[in-house]
């Protein structure tokens, strides 16, 4: 097997990274973020992600709203490495990032850009309840459901425990 650890900066310090082939899923935020960057990345099982990157604005130096792109995406493992592909419904690549991942820490190299930029592990993204059940997170041990709350997934228990033995 071909060694495919990487070398990344993060927070001004070199951190390496060792491709093992495992499956990044879940909400994966950056430290530190310039103008053009990831700043939040969510890989969910259902194939869908959710992507926010620092926007450049017009005639100004300071970071606009970040541009949000929510698709499908597709996960490539090739002789190279890892690669990431986030389409539109017409199947047309809309964001392509190369990656590795060491089961916490995501780096990534987007298309045309010089760096990789690492991403760590961050507490559970949704807009919706079924992102957090798409997101493999850990279900606490009470009878319940995932609820969305302000941005972010929490676990709600029953008030009542269910009678197994009726």
């Amino acid at each position: 097997m071909v060694d495919q650890s990487i070398s990344v900066l993060v927070a001004g310090e070199r951190t390496e990274l060792a491709g093992e082939g495992m499956e990044p899923m879940g909400t994966f935020d950056a430290a530190e973020t310039e103008l053009g960057a990831i700043s939040r990345m969510v890989l969910m099982a259902d194939g869908t992600g959710h992507l926010e990157i620092v926007s450049y604005c017009p005639g100004s130096e300071l970071p606009c709203e970040q541009s949000r792109i929510d698709s499908s995406y597709k996960r490539v493992e090739d002789s190279t490495g890892g690669h990431l592909y986030f389409v539109n419904e017409q199947d047309t690549v809309v964001y392509a990032a190369d990656y590795q991942y060491d089961g916490q820490k995501l780096a990534v190299l987007p298309e045309r850009a010089a760096d990789w930029q690492a991403l760590g592990r961050a507490p559970a993204w949704c807009s919706v309840a079924t992102h957090c059940e798409q997101q493999w997170l850990p279900q606490p041990l009470c009878p319940g459901q995932w609820a969305c709350i302000e941005g972010g997934c929490q676990f709600q228990c029953n008030e009542r425990p269910l009678d197994l033995n009726p």
